[in-house]
């Protein structure tokens, strides 16, 4: 029981991150496609702007947000993880 706990977090855990390294990257390419300001309210915004007259990606992360996300897909793969089967 407890090696299928540790397991469940652990795989958790890693696809939070994956995923929150999925969302910054296609925010930012998003924003650099489109050349508009692209924001997941309460995680990431990601916009272009003029630096020595180059365009350039400025993005700002919310590591709270970040955080969450990793949270609630850790909760989610426990929960799927332990709930009872039917028959």
């Amino acid at each position: 029981m407890l090696v299928k706990a540790i397991s469940k977090l652990t795989i958790g855990l890693a696809t939070g991150v994956a995923l929150c390294f999925l969302i910054t990257v296609a925010t930012v390419a998003a924003s650099a496609i489109t050349s508009s300001p692209v924001t997941i309210p309460f995680v990431f915004s990601a916009s272009v702007v003029e630096e020595s007259g180059l365009p350039a990606v400025e993005f700002v992360p919310n590591f709270w947000g970040f955080g969450v996300v990793v949270l609630l897909v850790t909760l989610t793969f426990l929960s799927v993880g332990f709930r009872k089967r039917a028959g």
